[in-house]
């Protein structure tokens, strides 16, 4: 399918950094293993205090909750430290056309060939362009039409290249990644109620 050229004109905010990061975040998968952990760590830490009686559990639960807060922490100053970023606050325009996604700002300008992005997703609120695994372009919906980002979701579909050894390379790391994380999981579940 053809792409009609268009542009986009985008001005970040600093809540836009951070619901692309939740947004992002909620994808994985292994997220929501740790926040069944934070429940749980929670939960095993209120019951303790509430029976004044703290077990040999009480000490691990701490430490999920603490490391939770660890986690939020870091993405919360995460994202305020990427807005400081003067190209992050810059006002970008970006024009999108069959071959290539032409970005200007104030300070740079940057042709980007379809073919040249790693990754691209298409987020509820978001269109995020990966030109590395830490390098990305963030474009918020609300700067475009239905229509326009209909246009996008279809381009990167038809011109985003897909590196069949990177999927599957990354499918098995990924897998093993998860595998671990569910063996750590199931274990500190059975530590928990263990009893």
């Amino acid at each position: 399918m053809e792409v009609k050229e268009f542009t986009v004109t985008v001005k970040l905010t600093r809540e836009d950094i951070m619901q692309m990061n939740l947004s992002y975040l909620a994808r994985q998968g292994y997220i929501w293993i740790f926040a069944v952990l934070f429940i749980l760590a929670t939960t095993r830490i209120a019951v303790d205090f509430a029976a004044r009686e703290f077990s040999g559990y009480t000490p691990m639960a701490i430490f999920v909750f603490i490391m939770m807060i660890v986690l939020i922490y870091s993405l919360l100053s995460g994202s305020k430290k990427s807005f400081e970023s003067k190209f992050v606050q810059e006002e970008r325009r970006y024009t999108f056309s069959e071959n290539d996604i032409y970005m200007e700002s104030e300070s740079t300008t940057q042709r980007l060939l379809w073919s040249d992005l790693v990754r691209a997703l298409t987020l509820p609120k978001f269109v995020v362009l990966f030109l590395a695994h830490n390098s990305v372009h963030l474009i918020p919906t609300r700067a475009m039409s239905p229509e326009q980002v209909q246009a996008i979701k279809q381009a990167i579909k038809d011109k985003v290249r897909k590196d069949k050894k990177s999927g599957l390379r990354r499918f098995l790391i990924r897998t093993a990644i998860y595998l671990v994380v569910f063996l750590v999981t199931v274990g500190i579940v059975q530590y928990f109620l263990a009893e």
